[in-house]
């Protein structure tokens, strides 16, 4: 595909790959500095909201151009086809997917699965392994409460009704997880991580969202007719 005209290519989260962004916006400053010789260490640094031409997501980069690629960057249309650095925010996903649910569901649930992709995001597996029994934890008590212990917990939105019976030893391997993160010095390996956020979005999806799509089918499905009485 050829580039479209005012567009850059870089990272999309969204979309897992390169893909053409326009630049919503941009500010560029100079940083003046020596290294320990006394040469010239003086760097650009380019920043930059861009919003993606495929899924429209919107981000944040920052560019770093250090003095060896001031040169070579004056003759390029575009910083971007420089051997720049080139920080992300939110930061370059490749483990996982952020869910698309995520601006549906409570807001301080939202903001801790967030930061636990961002950890995965950067390899920090123990980190968004306590990220993930946060938030399992966090669903438990919200929606019912505090019972003292995750088994209790657990057994508590069972007994609510939020979750099959079935699921409850699936659920506390997922909190042992994390907890041997903490606890036992653990790190998980990537298919382990990425077991416990599997097990993590598809309890928030019977605990939040299934509950309200079947209420929507609910109300726009038309009902049967009522048998007339012969």
């Amino acid at each position: 595909m050829a580039r479209p005209d005012d567009a850059v290519k870089c990272w999309c989260n969204r979309c897992r790959s390169d893909t053409y962004h326009h630049i919503a916006a941009s500010h560029e400053t100079v940083v003046s500095g020596t290294d320990p010789r006394g040469r010239d260490a003086s760097r650009r640094l380019i920043y930059y909201v861009v919003e993606c031409l495929g899924c429209k997501d919107i981000h944040f980069l920052k560019i770093d151009i250090s003095p060896e690629d001031l040169i070579w960057c004056s003759n390029s249309e575009h910083p971007f086809d420089s051997p720049y650095v080139q920080e992300n925010y939110p930061p370059r996903n490749i483990a996982r997917r952020v869910p698309e649910w995520i601006d549906l569901i409570d807001v301080s649930l939202a903001s801790m699965l967030r930061e636990s992709y961002m950890a995965l995001s950067i390899g920090a597996v123990r980190l968004a392994a306590m990220g993930g029994r946060a938030a399992l934890e966090y669903i438990a008590i919200e929606k019912c409460e505090d019972m003292g212990s995750f088994k209790k917990n657990v057994n508590e939105l069972v007994n609510a009704g939020f979750l099959a019976k079935n699921l409850e030893s699936t659920i506390l391997s997922a909190l042992d997880v994390g907890s041997a993160a903490i606890h036992r010095g653990y790190t998980p390996g990537l298919e382990s991580i990425n077991d416990v956020f599997s097990i993590v979005e598809n309890i928030v999806e019977s605990v939040y969202l299934l509950p309200e799509s079947g209420e929507r089918l609910s109300f726009t499905t038309p009902k049967r007719p009522e048998k007339r009485k012969s």
